[in-house]
């Protein structure tokens, strides 16, 4: 019983460092692009395993026309490569990776308006995956609300309009300090009360003297 339970552990070990050393592959391509159109489709490979042979098949949409191609980060040099296409418009790649990266990028020109599909399958000594995109072909009109290809605020105010500038906030300004009201000055009426009280004093005194 022990024995088998090290053996189911060995083999989960095994899938597990197998699907952690897989390796991985994104495409890059535009979501739009316009009726013939020279389109770049970029694949970055990852956690590949150096030394050892990477295969990269994609199948083009069949009104798609392939250009052209290149492999960076692989032991062969390009005419060394093997580059085929078969089945219509699918085309594929194998080499060796130098390290755990490397690229394949194509041109390929795009077809008629309409959904294009792409299916993508890369296999190593670890397994293989798949990945499948769709790519909208259509004609630039101004005025469809989308800011693309040669289209500016210059040619097409309708889709590339600049956006709107936000008013600044207004800062209130402290109110000016209130100014005494307008009349006599303290220091007048002060006077004047003296001068007051002392004639009313040199009245008093001059009227006991009589």
């Amino acid at each position: 019983m022990k024995a088998f339970r090290y053996l189911m552990f060995f083999a989960v070990l095994l899938a597990l460092s197998s699907a952690v050393f897989a390796a991985s592959v994104s495409r890059s391509i535009p979501d739009r692009v316009s009726p013939g159109e020279t389109v770049t489709v970029t694949f970055s490979i990852g956690s590949a395993e150096a030394g050892k042979l990477f295969t990269l098949e994609d199948d083009l949409p069949d009104d798609w026309k392939f250009s052209t191609w290149e492999v960076s980060g692989s032991q062969e040099s390009k005419d060394k490569i093997n580059h085929r296409s078969a089945d219509g418009n699918r085309h594929g790649w194998s080499f060796t990776p130098t390290g755990s990266s490397a690229q394949i990028k194509y041109t390929a020109v795009a077809g008629a308006v309409g959904s294009a599909n792409f299916d993508a399958v890369w296999f190593d000594a670890s397994g293989q995956s798949r990945d499948q995109k769709s790519v909208t072909v259509r004609n630039i009109a101004c005025g469809d609300n989308v800011c693309e290809g040669d289209e500016s605020e210059s040619s097409c105010a309708a889709d590339c309009k600049k956006a709107a500038a936000q008013p600044q906030p207004v800062t209130p300004q402290p109110a000016p300090p209130e100014k005494p009201a307008a009349g006599i000055p303290t220091a007048g009426i002060l006077v004047v009360v003296v001068i007051v009280l002392a004639g009313l004093a040199a009245f008093f005194l001059l009227r006991k003297k009589k």
